[in-house]
């Protein structure tokens, strides 16, 4: 295989090369990093955007930063107001894996490559300043959960499957109304047997409030509408005859 570099005068990246060793990792995964690692310091984007900019879909883009984090190159963290409530979440991307000494040694590394483990900088490193974070991918809603029955079982709830099921079910729910119940759903740390029915209780409950705050708008609505009052109509006088009709007389 033949390389042909070009004069790095302008457009290019330097990182560090030792995810590019990492055999753990699908060149999928590798691409998904270097792109956050060609980015400015504390760049964020979403995984959206991402799928515009590739042939992957979202879905695979997922699963890349799902190897990315099992590998310790990336962090999950959620996004909350001041009040506590989950905003949405974030992936903080590590230039090294922040778990130490947690990658394995090639069987036959290249001549050249730094060591898996603590790797030196080496001559690609030319600012030779190792980065923490790099950048934040934000995301609305995660695409799955993982919450426990009542019995004290882990299992995973997608928000496809939410959707799937709605379908299968001949539900009316709208989009948006899926949202608002899957972020109640994130925050919600109580034990579940039947999830689904978690959604149709949400859903249900906020259409009635939606309902009893339409009728109560409705109701000031009127209640403010001014009345108008009947005007009465002053009776006729009677018209007086004319002088001329009098002379005629």
């Amino acid at each position: 295989m033949t390389i042909i570099r070009c004069q790095h005068s302008k457009n290019y990246s330097v990182i560090n090369n030792t995810i590019l060793s990492d055999v753990r990792l699908s060149f999928k995964a590798k691409g998904v990093w270097t792109y956050a690692m060609s980015r400015p310091d504390g760049w964020t984007f979403h995984i959206s955007h991402l799928a515009t900019i590739s042939q992957d879909k979202e879905t695979a883009i997922y699963s890349a930063i799902k190897e990315l984090q099992d590998a310790g190159y990336c962090h999950k963290q959620q996004i909350r107001d001041e009040k506590g409530k989950i905003l949405g979440f974030e992936y903080v991307f590590y230039e090294t894996p922040i778990v130490k000494n947690s990658l394995p040694q090639p069987e036959n590394p290249d001549v050249g490559n730094p060591d898996v483990g603590n790797p030196p900088l080496t001559s690609t490193d030319v600012n030779q300043v190792r980065k923490e974070t790099v950048c934040a991918v934000l995301e609305e809603f995660p695409p799955s959960v993982q919450k426990k029955n009542l019995r004290g079982e882990a299992f995973e709830v997608k928000l496809d499957d939410v959707y799937r099921f709605s379908i299968q079910q001949n539900k009316d729910w709208t989009p948006q109304e899926v949202k608002e119940s899957w972020k109640c759903f994130l925050e919600s740390q109580e034990p579940l047997n039947n999830w689904f029915k978690y959604f149709e209780g949400i859903i249900t409950k906020t259409r009635k409030t939606t309902q009893k705050h339409e009728q109560l708008k409705e109701s000031e609505k009127k209640s403010k509408k001014p009345q108008h009052k009947g005007i009465k109509e002053c009776p006729t006088a009677p018209i007086p005859p004319s002088i001329d009709l009098l002379k005629r007389l």
